[in-house]
């Protein structure tokens, strides 16, 4: 279609009904939406552009683009959702990570070695290389110069160290929450730029403007990168001097503090200006082990009042719940004991979705990493799902909790006492405590101690699990039992197989019973699930999510 089309000159969509043609338009992409309205005038005045979220972060253009849609008298009216950025670009070493909490000084003209080492592992993850060159693969020859890549960095940093200085982000989140009056979800997460480079899960202004081939580490957001052999350090909200063994004698409370700044500026924001009209808070962090720092429970603290204030507004209707708990089964999950996390959630009277994960490592034994089995392990070491006050949710619709070792039979019996309304559950990445406990159980006892088969289908919670698939991980993929699973739990005949086969303590499905290896970094992949797994290169070129 020509540029040079007016509002005079007919196209062949323009022959469609203008019902029609908003109807078909509605499917498309913002992205491809935009070039369609910029090729033919007459098409702009029919199709409108959809801007229903928008995204902040420490970028300057990601801040110019949401002051021009709060500035917009009508884009600002769509807007549902602002999506936070909370991974900052770092700095400093790429290991020791001191880039995610300190705005650093002017950055130097040479491209340190921090950067190089970095851009390379980013590199050479993206394109499957490995250092020997054993499987042939090699990173492309286009792909920009180091230097360039240095100097563009370079200005994201200047941007970047500019913004953390002024909070110019957070006071465009003042002035959004006062310009947006269909604002009604949050949406907090570390994982924007994906796992690969050229490849963000979300489209933000900052993202979309990258040189295609330009070549970055790309920051990972809070600890717990899924990268890692073992799970960072997490240190106490109020400890003077612990943090210090990992980001050195310079770094102070507050800057490690701010390695979670967008949970703290967001919710320090919403609590400030109580006249803003969000209904729901998200942490998303896409399978990633990582959350907000638990130790905000050990005690009263400014961020679990902002985050307690939060949920206690009337109408307050989402949570998900993404929290690092470092080691604290170790200990009996002291932070989850005093009484403050509990206290939180019973405030939210009126919550309909809620969702908990944390940052345990349970591998496709149903182990939580690092222990090998759960040998010598006490039962006060599963987390005490008694905390969740699922009585104080009389609408609740959605149950979810990833990631933690509990007692089969106190999770069981969690569900058994959740609201009528309830219409789906996750149940993923779970270790149980009990012997002779795995998934396999868990379906017969969901399918035999419960009413959910005796309600009309449409009132039936279903059932969502997700395994770890280990050795495909850098792919994104996992294994999901939703189809087969449901099947099992609601056959009338009592004729569908259990897919995880007939040994109680299982953990893996059964190949040929319905699970199929799925990926978050591609919605649409889908292949039966084998044991073995297949290599799917084709996983690396993956659709975003928005």
């Amino acid at each position: 279609m020509s540029s040079n089309n007016n509002g005079n000159e007919a196209c062949l969509l323009l022959r469609f009904p203008k019902e029609l043609l908003v109807a078909v338009t509605s499917y498309l992409a913002n992205s491809d939406i935009k070039r369609l309205r910029g090729a033919n005038r007459a098409i702009r005045d029919i199709v409108p552009l959809r801007l229903q979220r928008v995204f902040l972060s420490a970028n300057p253009l990601n801040i110019q683009v949401f002051r021009a849609i709060a500035d917009h008298d009508d884009f600002r009216k769509n807007v549902t959702e602002i999506v936070w950025d909370d991974a900052r670009l770092v700095d400093a070493d790429y290991e020791v990570g001191q880039g995610l909490i300190r705005a650093g000084e002017r950055p130097n003209e040479d491209c340190p070695e921090w950067f190089k080492i970095g851009r390379r592992a980013a590199l050479m993850w993206r394109f499957d290389v490995v250092e020997d060159g054993w499987n042939g693969n090699t990173i492309p020859e286009d792909v920009m110069s180091l230097d360039d890549c240095w100097q563009y960095y370079r200005e994201l940093l200047l941007g970047q160290n500019e913004v953390l200085n002024s909070d110019s982000d957070v006071e465009a989140l003042q002035y959004g929450l006062q310009r947006f009056p269909s604002l009604k979800c949050i949406t907090l997460t570390p994982a924007a730029h994906g796992v690969y480079i050229g490849n963000p899960l979300y489209q933000t202004p900052m993202l979309r403007a990258f040189p295609d081939t330009f070549a970055y580490p790309i920051p990972r957001g809070w600890p717990g990168d899924e990268e890692r052999t073992s799970s960072p350090p997490l240190y106490r909200w109020n400890d003077n001097d612990g943090f210090k063994m990992t980001y050195g004698d310079g770094c102070t409370l507050e800057e490690y503090k701010n390695i979670w700044r967008g949970f703290r500026v967001v919710l320090r924001t919403l609590s400030q200006h109580n006249q803003h009209s969000v209904s729901e808070f998200v942490m998303a962090i896409h399978h990633r082990r990582t959350g907000m720092n638990c130790h905000i429970f050990d005690q009263p603290c400014q961020e679990y009042v902002d985050f307690a204030s939060l949920l206690s507004r009337p109408g307050f209707r989402r949570l998900d719940l993404a929290l690092y708990t470092g080691a604290q089964e170790e200990d009996e999950w002291p932070a989850f004991r005093t009484g403050l996390f509990r206290d939180a959630l019973s405030a939210a009277t009126d919550l309909e979705h809620f969702s908990l994960s944390s940052n345990m490592d349970i591998d496709v034994h149903g182990c939580p990493g690092g222990l090998g089995d759960l040998e010598g392990m006490v039962a006060e070491e599963a987390f005490p799902i008694s905390v969740l006050p699922v009585k104080r949710w009389p609408h609740l619709q959605h149950f979810g909790i990833t990631g933690f070792l509990v007692l089969q039979s106190e999770l069981v019996a969690l569900l058994q006492a959740m609201s009528f309304l309830l219409r789906s559950v996750e149940v993923s990445y779970r270790a149980f405590f009990e012997e002779d406990c795995g998934y396999t159980q868990l379906l017969v006892s969901l399918r035999d101690n419960l009413s959910w088969r005796e309600r009309a289908p449409k009132q039936r919670p279903r059932l969502h699990i997700k395994l770890s698939r280990e050795y495909f991980v850098n792919q994104g993929r996992y294994v999901s039992v939703d189809r087969a699973a449901n099947k099992f739990i609601y056959d009338v005949l009592g004729e569908a197989p259990n897919p995880f086969g007939s040994e109680v303590y299982s953990y893996n499905p059964v190949e040929g019973l319905g699970a199929v290896d799925r990926s978050h970094l591609a919605p649409s992949f889908e292949v039966p699930y084998a044991l073995n797994g297949v290599n799917t290169k084709e996983l690396v070129q993956y659709q975003a999510y928005y």
